[in-house]
């Protein structure tokens, strides 16, 4: 009994300060990390597709007081440059030249130049055909003919490389031609690291190599293609769609195959919308390719009408396939809608968390300033407990402004969650969700520690844990000595 009694102060010490959970795996539906649906709605999908309980806002919470962030911060790290950005990817290939149904491997790595680290991130790969015509090429750009994402999740301390490869297998009926890849690393299914929204290309992750086969093909007529009933070109300034509830987009679709059988097209799409530089959301999808039965040398239309009650860059992803082979097209454009304010990146300048780590945070103004911007802030775990919440309420300037604030009571968390909801009046709140996953940041199989308990609680549980031992350890001693704790107070009664 006695021994039992010793055990019960140790377990009572461990269950205050940590129990051990292990997070289920990052979602992946077809092939792709599920993006966050929705930017005027909760994005569900961004917390529980990576084991995360979704937190209060932070503004309802009255457990914890958030202090407010401000930019006159003497910090190494910068939110609103482009340091952020600085990942490099080097690959390459076996060979140079390839023919239909043959496997291109492609092998390389990827390295974090960048004071942040990079976490719960996916590659984005994307090959291109290069346009013969430098005319057309100079008013459409290249050709998209795939882009899949790596079902790998990366996460990358400051300075470390991993290695990366991937296969693509030529499908039957690609052009040939010229071909080179593009790589974009898009972190928590938000923020791009590598790439951005407002354009196709990424220099980085450049591989060129050529394809021989059939000259000729299925593909969207890009110099026909049509937006809010106007004309619309795919290289230059992202234009401004009129300000109403839903714009119509108009691709044609050409069959340039000779043969004579029909070609059977399958045409799908998909509505994304997000800040310029860093996040994107997936507003909208198709509910299944819609199939087109084109003769040799035919033509048809394929219209859809997508709504823009979401300020910001929108772009309407088509993917056009037959036989095996994709044409992708994107068309972008801006609804202001006024000005308004965005988050730009938002992040932690270190990992684990420490007492000197703080909380990162670019706020992006589109337009004039547009009044107060309330952005509040919370540092959670994985259980949905929130561990400190920062506010920042400013008027955010033209382009940009950036904040960086020490946290507290934080020390040693090792998966977490930076958690952010933008408001600003007129506009819609925004809410952002990025995570930091012990699994990914310091290797699998990883157990990360999750506090069941208040700090309150903890810090009372182990001072009477420690009263505890020091009644037991004095009760021992006194009676090694031959001293009878119940007989030493009788005597003085």
């Amino acid at each position: 009994m006695k021994k039992f009694l010793l055990i019960i102060p140790f377990l009572v010490f461990a269950t205050a300060v940590h129990a051990q959970e292990t997070l289920p795996p990052l979602e992946i539906k077809d092939g792709a990390p599920v993006p966050p649906r929705g930017a005027l709605q909760y994005p569900v999908e961004l917390f529980e597709g990576r084991g995360f309980i979704i937190p209060k806002s932070a503004e309802e919470r009255i457990d914890i007081v958030p202090h407010t962030a401000t930019a006159e911060k003497n910090s190494p790290v910068r939110a609103c440059t482009e340091d952020w950005r600085a990942v490099s990817v080097d690959l390459q290939t076996e060979k140079d030249v390839y023919e239909p149904y043959e496997s291109i491997s492609f092998s390389g790595s990827i390295q974090n130049h960048s004071p942040y680290p990079i976490p719960d991130s996916h590659i984005r790969i994307r090959i291109f055909r290069k346009e013969p015509d430098e005319n057309m090429r100079r008013r459409f750009g290249d050709h998209i003919v795939e882009e899949w994402y790596l079902p790998k999740n990366f996460s990358l301390q400051h300075g470390e490389s991993e290695s990366l490869s991937f296969l693509w297998v030529v499908p039957r009926g690609t052009v040939a031609g010229d071909y080179y890849t593009a790589v974009e690393l898009i972190a928590s299914g938000a923020f791009h690291i590598i790439g951005t929204p407002y354009s196709d290309n990424s220099s980085v992750g450049y591989v060129p190599f050529k394809i021989s086969g059939p000259s000729r093909g299925v593909y969207v007529d890009r110099s026909t293609v049509t937006l809010a009933g106007e004309p619309y070109a795919g290289v230059g300034a992202v234009v401004e769609a009129p300000e109403q509830e839903e714009v119509t987009v108009t691709i044609p679709i050409d069959n340039t195959l000779t043969s004579n059988e029909s070609q059977e097209v399958s045409v799908s799409w998909k509505h994304y919308s997000g800040g310029t530089f860093g996040t994107t959301y997936l507003l909208d999808a198709s509910d299944g390719p819609s199939n087109l039965l084109l003769g040799p040398d035919a033509h048809a239309n394929q219209t859809i009408s997508v709504s823009t009650r979401a300020p910001g860059l929108h772009s309407i992803v088509f993917d056009v396939s037959w036989g095996g082979a994709h044409s992708l097209y994107i068309v972008r454009f801006y609804q202001y809608r006024g000005a308004y304010p965005a988050i730009r990146y938002l992040g932690v300048d270190s990992y684990p968390l420490t007492a000197k780590s703080n909380v990162v945070v670019c706020l992006e103004q589109r337009g004039e300033p547009t009044g107060f911007t309330t952005v509040d802030i919370a540092i959670s775990e994985p259980d949905g407990r929130v561990r400190d919440t920062v506010r920042i309420r400013e008027v955010i300037p033209s382009p940009m402004k950036e904040f960086i604030e020490l946290l507290n009571g934080v020390s040693g968390l090792q998966s977490f969650g930076v958690y952010a909801k933008l408001k600003n009046e007129g506009h819609e709140p925004v809410e952002l969700f990025n995570t930091y996953r012990c699994e990914s940041l310091v290797g699998a199989p990883c157990s990360t520690s999750v506090s069941i308990f208040s700090p309150f609680a903890q810090s009372v549980l182990i001072t009477l844990s420690c009263l505890v031992l020091l009644v037991i350890g004095a009760g021992i001693v006194l009676r090694r000595k031959g001293i009878n704790f119940q007989n030493l107070i009788q005597k003085k009664r």
